[in-house]
């Protein structure tokens, strides 16, 4: 995507590193189940403001990288 067609996410700190740590867990095979309420709901968030119907999607389809790359 180039910088003029990337969406203004604005992802608060909390879902940014929420948002790093479930790509790192994606990239290494490790679980992605969440290990408290909190990545829950900050998990439902990022799905929610993506677009897509669950977190499954978000990680197989390849967006988790895009979602990533507009935060850099």
């Amino acid at each position: 995507m180039t910088a003029d067609t990337t969406p203004s996410v604005g992802l608060t700190r909390r879902q940014t590193q929420a948002l790093m740590n479930l790509r790192l867990a994606a990239s290494s095979n490790a679980s992605l189940k969440a290990v408290s309420h909190r990545d829950y709901y900050l998990r439902a968030r990022l799905v929610e403001r993506v677009g897509v119907d669950n977190l499954h999607v978000l990680c197989l389809s390849g967006l988790l990288s895009e979602v990533s790359g507009w935060q850099e």
